[in-house]
């Protein structure tokens, strides 16, 4: 995201240079956002013109900080609530109007449009997140590689048939005595997999992929969209946006570990196949961090070197198939 600094910063690195900066927010506000911008005070004696950071959060009468000048180093740090003068969101000016809008897209936009859309959109998710519900089972109605087949399919038909297709296919799993069994409980994690193949691959190796952490999987629609009238839409969907499950590029990594630690345990999960794209780059930083996370929880991981869109190769078929192996082997 693109953060316009003060007109004053050009002269001036001083922290007070970002206070009335963006949209003012109260500090008693129950409903803050993180990685808004906060100014403190100078603390006595400090000859400075004070502190400036990211919000991290506000716990026991102290507000926690990203800062880059604590320790010579980027951190979290915490500070006397006593000391904020300012908290400024990421919005200068009001948000788009209708006709700005309509010229950006070339289409008429409405509020009523943006909260049908909304609507219809939340009915996917809602849906998708049935059919997730149904892969917590000893033996799922579903493989993974099929989940991933629709969802891709959200992106090539009108919302109103996906929407249609999601039902049918609901009513069907949960009607039918399908049942797909493996040698192990799997979670693929990694940035795009839309090759739904390469799943496929997985699974004939005994592999059951019951849950994931993908861009086409649940980053794609776990979280709603606030739909309630009071809210702007436009305002929800960016809220949205900015606090969904989300890849390592816009989110520190602690709220991912914590979304997928707890989808292993939910899914009961028995090891990660973590694919890592070549030349993503913040999937490639977080990589250490995201497999220490893991093995520290007793989690098996197989790390996957790939390309975009990469075939189930022999190679590939190797690892995951001694990957299995020793998934049955912890087992016994």
């Amino acid at each position: 995201m693109h953060v316009q600094a003060p007109s004053s910063a050009a002269l001036s690195a001083t922290a007070a240079s970002w206070k009335g900066w963006g949209t003012s927010l109260p500090l008693g506000s129950p409903d803050l956002p993180a990685g808004a911008i906060v100014v403190l005070a100078p603390a006595p004696g400090s000859g400075s013109s004070g502190q400036v950071g990211f919000l991290d959060k506000i716990e026991d009468g102290r507000i926690s900080l990203i800062v880059g000048n604590q320790d010579n180093a980027v951190c979290r740090h915490a500070f006397e609530r006593a000391r904020v003068v300012s908290i400024g969101w990421y919005a200068p000016r009001p948000l788009a109007s209708t006709e700005e809008k309509t010229a950006m897209s070339a289409t008429q936009i409405s509020d009523e449009a943006l909260s049908q859309a909304i609507t219809a959109y939340n009915e996917s998710r809602a849906l998708l997140h049935q059919i997730y519900e149904l892969r917590k089972g000893d033996a799922p109605p579903i493989s993974g590689a099929e989940v991933l087949e629709l969802i891709n399919a959200s992106g090539r038909m009108p919302r109103d048939q996906y929407n249609a297709l999601l039902h049918e296919v609901v009513e069907e799993l949960t009607a039918k005595e399908r049942a797909f069994h493996g040698r192990s409980r799997l979670m693929i994690s990694g940035s795009i997999l839309n090759n739904a193949e390469f799943v496929r691959g997985v699974e004939e190796m005994g592999g059951l992929v019951v849950v994931d952490d993908i861009c086409e999987g649940t980053r794609y629609f776990w979280d709603m969209v606030d739909s309630n009238p009071s809210v702007p839409p436009l305002k929800a969907l960016a809220k949205r946006y900015f606090r969904k499950f989300a890849c390592p590029h816009i989110i520190d990594y602690e709220d991912r570990m914590d979304r997928v630690t707890s989808l292993l345990k939910e899914y009961r999960v028995d090891g990660v196949i973590s694919t890592v794209i070549r030349y993503c780059t913040s999937f490639i930083v977080q990589q250490p961090v995201f497999v220490d996370h893991l093995q520290q929880r007793g989690i098996p991981v197989l790390e996957l070197d790939v390309e975009h869109s990469m075939p189930f190769t022999g190679q590939v078929s190797t690892r995951v198939q001694a990957f299995m192996e020793m998934l049955e082997q912890r087992s016994v």
